[in-house]
């Protein structure tokens, strides 16, 4: 698969950024749904991190986008 994705990411907390979490919510037909979420509750599909080669100083109130 080859594509992108623009993203837009409030910074909440003044703090260094190692990395992006990525994780996906999923909803069947019929009330059936997950989420990988680290805010949820556990599955073996787990959340997909994207390490920096180096760490990024970032302040409340800052935008990141990609």
């Amino acid at each position: 698969m080859d594509f992108t994705s623009s993203f837009v990411l409030n910074v909440k907390y003044s703090e260094y950024m190692h990395a992006f979490v990525g994780y996906f919510d999923i909803f069947f037909p019929g009330g059936v749904q997950f989420s990988t979420s680290p805010f949820d509750k556990e599955t073996h599909w787990k959340q997909t991190v994207f390490y920096f080669k180096e760490k990024m100083w970032c302040c409340d109130g800052d935008v990141v986008k990609g």
